[in-house]
């Protein structure tokens, strides 16, 4: 059946894949660098039910918590725990 894990993952808000990791016939000079820009959170026990929110990139350095129809700003270090 279906499970939900209730493991923490933690992240940045950058990732960069160094060129090595990359197919040779695509592989860059350079990293490749991506930028986080949203995140979806599923709250629940069960992974058949519960409630999404998400946390949402809007200017460089400005995140927003969006819950249903309230919408908040939060910091980096708060999407990123």
């Amino acid at each position: 059946g279906t499970q939900k894990l209730s493991k923490h993952v933690g992240y940045s808000t950058t990732l960069s894949i160094p060129p090595e990791l990359i197919a040779p016939g695509r592989r860059p000079s350079t990293a490749v660098d991506y930028q986080l820009f949203g995140v979806v959170y599923h709250h629940g026990k069960s992974a058949t039910g519960g409630h999404y929110t998400a946390d949402i990139l809007r200017d460089e350095n400005e995140w927003l918590h969006i819950d249903d129809t309230t919408i908040s700003s939060i910091s980096a270090d708060e999407v990123t725990m």
